[in-house]
C-alpha cells in the first residue's frame, strides 16, 4: 500500500510545490493537505490510520491557532509514531524528525523527504 503524507502549509502555492516535489521523488505517495495546524489535527484524527508522515511549515499566517511546533508537540503526544519534516526560514533543527530550511533546492528536499519516508514504521507481519 502506498504511503500517505499530510502537507501542512497556509500558502496554497507552497502546498502545491511540495506536493509536486513529493510526486517527483515518489510518484506512488498519496498526498493529503491541510491549510493550518487546526485543520491538520482534524485530518489526523479522522485519518490517522492512513497518514504515514507529515510535512509541515513552522509559521501559519493565522491570527489564532497553533504553530508548526505546536502541531509537532500535539502529534508527538497523540500519534508518536508519525515521522515529521519541518520546513521553515528560521533555523529550527532538532524540533522534528527532519528539518529543511527555506528556501531549499529540489535536490535537498528530495534527500530530506526520502530520509523522512525511511523513518516510517512498517507493521509487523
Amino acid at each position: 500500500m502506498p504511503e500517505k503524507v499530510l502537507i501542512v502549509d497556509d500558502e496554497a502555492d507552497i502546498r502545491e510545490a511540495i506536493s509536486m516535489l513529493i510526486k517527483i521523488a515518489m510518484p506512488e505517495v498519496i498526498i493529503v493537505e491541510a491549510e493550518n495546524g487546526e485543520e491538520a489535527k482534524v485530518t489526523l484524527d479522522s485519518a490517522v490510520a492512513t497518514v504515514n508522515a507529515i510535512v509541515t511549515d513552522f509559521d501559519f499566517k493565522v491570527e489564532r491557532g497553533i504553530t508548526g511546533l505546536d502541531l509537532i508537540d500535539w502529534v508527538r503526544q497523540k500519534y508518536p509514531g508519525i515521522p515529521i519534516l519541518l520546513s521553515s526560514s528560521h533555523p529550527l533543527e532538532g524540533e522534528a524528525d527532519e528539518f529543511i530550511q527555506k528556501p531549499f533546492s529540489i535536490e535537498d528536499f528530495d534527500k530530506v523527504f526520502k530520509r523522512l519516508i525511511a523513518k516510517i514504521k512498517k507493521p509487523a507481519l
